[in-house]
């Protein structure tokens, strides 16, 4: 290839003419496919945030109507002598709904009833801001801000006035069932989901604490709306595109989180396969290529030799006429 020659500058003409629109379908294949994946995740990704959503309703909104059903079957003047019918009722309660931590009685004389325990001796339900906004709410449900309860968990309260309205009931609610479905999901290879509430603090997260606050300024435009994708920096400098939809009973913020080097990731092996067709295709059209350039400049060499060989005074000299072609016509030409 080092020689200047007519052949080797052919096979350099056809080689370029075929190399450049191989790597620029290569190329255009790549993005789409990558583009095309991307879209996949990102539907994928979407539709899981808002199934995770639905799923934190049925949730809380089971526990709600079982908490609505106990209600009309208690009445304050049955906590105020502390009735064995009700008793029994929210013991059994207790141990029928394990994702409840505890449940509590209260109304407007100070009387209450506590399951599964009665530590609290000196408690006195009248003086709670919980039990205050419950018998103004009228037999409304109502669930409260996430808090740490005692145990250490991550909880919410939920509760509803009771029928006669002088009292009212609440359970609190640990969230650990909705962490554990939060750890199951998978965004990509490497992407997860998330719960946060108002004030960013974390209630469900496959690896940092619950109950900490989570910093970051893409948080800002994640509570200004309802649901949307925002793409930013993590603080180990990956880029990430979130998913996000704010759940109606509670207000929390779902979250669904991929990285975007995946996308070209994933688009990896369509990039292999298109590489190892490109090079298979270069390699035969270049053993063509060099067969029919051969056959072309083959006869153009033998006409240089032959004209070198009468240059020398050999003047019988003669080439052998292959072809009726151009360089046929030369030949003849040539040999007359």
């Amino acid at each position: 290839m080092k020689r200047n020659t007519l052949r080797n500058r052919l096979m350099l003409i056809f080689f370029v003419s075929l190399f450049i629109p191989c790597l620029i379908l290569a190329f255009v294949s790549y993005q789409s496919a990558k583009m095309q994946l991307q879209q996949k995740m990102e539907k994928t990704a979407a539709s899981n945030v808002m199934m995770l959503n639905q799923t934190i309703d049925q949730i809380i909104q089971l526990e709600m109507a079982n908490v609505q059903a106990l209600s009309d079957q208690i009445s304050s003047e049955q906590i105020d002598r502390k009735d064995k019918e009700v008793r029994q009722l929210i013991e059994s309660f207790i141990r029928l709904h394990p994702e409840i931590s505890s449940l509590t009685l209260g109304n407007e004389h100070g009387a209450w009833m506590k399951a599964p325990n009665e530590e609290l001796q000196n408690f006195d339900p009248r003086s709670e801001e919980w039990y205050q906004k419950l018998l103004e709410s009228k037999r409304v449900l109502m669930v409260s801000e996430p808090h740490r309860a005692a145990s250490g968990d991550v909880s919410v309260n939920i509760g509803i006035s009771l029928p006669d309205g002088k009292g009212a009931i609440g359970i609190e609610l640990g969230l650990g069932k909705v962490n554990e479905i939060v750890k199951t999901l998978k965004f990509g290879a490497n992407g997860y989901a998330f719960i946060v509430d108002k004030t960013n603090t974390i209630l469900a997260h496959p690896f940092l604490e619950l109950g900490d606050q989570i910093k970051g300024s893409q948080f800002t435009t994640i509570q200004k709306n309802r649901n949307g994708v925002i793409t930013y920096q993590s603080q180990e400098g990956q880029t990430l595109r979130a998913f996000y939809e704010t759940n109606n009973i509670t207000g929390w913020k779902i979250i669904g989180v991929l990285q975007t080097k995946e996308f070209a990731q994933a688009s990896m092996p369509i990039v292999r396969t298109a590489a190892v067709v490109m090079i298979i295709s270069l390699v035969l059209t270049f053993v063509l290529l060099f067969l029919v350039i051969r056959r072309i400049t083959r006869p153009i060499e033998q006409l240089v030799h032959s004209a070198k060989r009468v240059s020398d005074g050999y003047l019988s000299e003669e080439v052998a006429v292959t072809s009726k072609d151009e360089i046929g016509e030369l030949a003849a030409s040539f040999n007359v």
